[in-house]
């Protein structure tokens, strides 16, 4: 969840993904997206089967009874409607809706509610471990939708959950981490295909504010013919044309080494057209700031910075890319 209003200047900031925003009364009405973990992600929900072509849960026992729980929350709180959810093996996500004011209790109490219902279901089916309570990690993450188009593409992300699982188990060189890498002396995080940096042909795209029509065009057209000859562009792609250029790359399956201003967290997945283009090998997320958990507009020294970098990477040779990404 990202806060996107100003923290008060007394409040300490909570550097978690778990933290509450501090602006939002979670007894209210609201439609939310909630996931929580099992403790040190022990994959006791149940297994992933149907490799890539059909990737489906096959739930345990106890996934069963966490299933369970979810629909039984409704039972326990009228206000509240379940729209969708997914049981994963090590992990729940719930969409739900809460329809009206929930009196002298807020949503972490509900959260509370179902946790100890899963904790007893954990008890019952195996009482003699008692080393595995509690099943969930402590709190919980939630995303608050209310942007238009926001509650689809929730929606779509629930059950596309054992897909993106299928495709990043059986495609782990996709969806690496790389926490330093060292490209002309510039120390970077990295997530994606590492081997992009090896291509013969890396462009940079950047868009001056004094480049003519004229110009940019040419520009296109240049970078067309990179993505058509397998070559990849290499940008930030923060202004809006440059956001269309990248727009154009993937409508022509181009490869991209893209350049973040925000690092990644400790657990990072990649979101949207960033996934798909993962699983296509064909994405190399660069970051050489560490992560940050504010709601930022990146600054022009930044970008001035992010474009000195795109330059540097296009520079390297396909023999320092090896020696960077190592042995294939």
């Amino acid at each position: 969840m990202q806060d996107e209003h100003p923290h008060h200047p007394l409040s300490p900031v909570k550097h978690s993904m778990k933290r509450r925003c501090t602006w939002r009364d979670y007894s209210g009405r609201g439609v939310y997206m909630l996931t929580m973990v099992v403790k040190d992600r022990r994959r006791l929900l149940g297994r992933l089967a149907g490799g890539v072509e059909s990737p489906h849960i096959v739930h345990s026992p106890l996934g069963e009874k966490v299933i369970e729980c979810i629909e039984n929350i409704t039972h326990f709180y009228k206000e509240i409607e379940i729209w969708k959810y997914v049981c994963m093996e090590d992990h729940v996500h719930i969409l739900l809706f809460v329809s009206c004011q929930l009196t002298g209790i807020t949503l972490g109490n509900v959260v509370k509610g179902f946790k100890t219902g899963c904790n007893k279901a954990l008890r019952a089916l195996l009482p003699h471990d008692e080393g595995l309570l509690p099943l969930f990690e402590e709190g919980y993450h939630d995303r608050i939708v209310y942007r238009k188009g926001q509650l689809q593409a929730i929606k779509q992300y629930i059950d596309d959950n054992p897909r993106r699982l299928a495709i990043k188990r059986y495609h782990p060189q996709l969806f690496r981490k790389y926490l330093h890498i060292v490209i002309a002396g510039q120390d970077y995080a990295a997530y994606g295909n590492i081997l992009l940096l090896r291509e013969v042909e890396k462009v940079q795209v950047v868009v001056h504010r004094s480049d003519t029509i004229d110009d940019h065009n040419r520009n296109l057209s240049m970078w067309k013919d990179v993505i058509e000859n397998g070559g990849v562009l290499v940008s930030p792609f923060v202004s809006p044309r440059e956001k269309e250029v990248r727009e154009m790359a993937r409508d022509y399956g181009g490869k991209l080494i893209v350049l973040k201003e925000n690092g990644f967290p400790e657990v990072f997945k990649p979101y949207g057209w960033e996934f798909d283009y993962c699983t296509q090998g064909k994405l190399l997320l660069l970051a050489p700031w560490p992560f940050h958990y504010e709601k930022r507009r990146i600054t022009r020294d930044q970008c001035l910075s992010l474009n000195s970098m795109a330059s540097d990477i296009c520079s390297i040779t396909s023999q320092e890319a090896r020696v960077i990404s190592g042995p294939r």
